[in-house]
């Protein structure tokens, strides 16, 4: 899969943490489209930012596989695949006391909605308040484009995808000509 983008900690506002040592994560992500050509968007109310639906792969599974339970718990939806959108790469050093940093590599695909459900939350996931939200493809582009966000994490996550997102308007238009 094509690597769109490499993020790094000045490219979202934060000064380089310098040399740390980095473990690596893949995980799997969502443009899921419905019928009307609408996004879901994952909001996360208690950092107050938008992300698209998808997660870390766990030991064993290949990216489909993560990201069919990714969608199922965050969304409750199944889906069917359309296109890969590319992958990108974050190099988050900044994790805590003598903790490593994280090289997260991030896969995405186009998918289609098939089914809607109830989401599946964790712990973590429901503290936060994440929910999902559907809207007009055009405007979550331009809403995760442009939202400020201060948390550290989220703004590699915006910045990632805006990367995403960007790229499967791009492979959308080139299907519809």
């Amino acid at each position: 899969m094509e690597i769109l983008s490499e993020i790094h900690e000045k490219e979202i506002g934060f000064p380089d943490s310098g040399d740390v040592p980095m473990i690596e994560s893949k995980s799997a992500r969502a443009v899921m489209l419905n019928e009307k050509f609408e996004v879901a968007l994952m909001y996360i109310a208690k950092y107050d930012y938008y992300k698209l639906p998808g997660g870390t792969l766990k030991e064993k599974e290949d990216f489909e596989q993560a990201l069919v339970r990714e969608i199922k718990e965050e969304t409750g939806c199944t889906f069917e695949m359309v296109s890969p959108v590319g992958a990108v790469i974050e190099y988050r050093k900044k994790k805590g006391q003598g903790q490593p940093g994280k090289k997260n590599i991030s896969f995405c695909y186009i998918v289609k909605l098939k089914e809607v459900g109830e989401p599946n939350l964790d712990e973590k996931e429901r503290k936060r308040g994440d929910t999902v939200k559907w809207m007009d493809f055009e405007k979550a582009v331009n809403l995760v484009q442009t939202q400020k966000v201060a948390n550290y994490y989220g703004r590699f996550n915006v910045a990632r995808e805006s990367i995403f997102l960007q790229k499967a308007k791009e492979i959308l238009e080139k299907k519809d000509n």
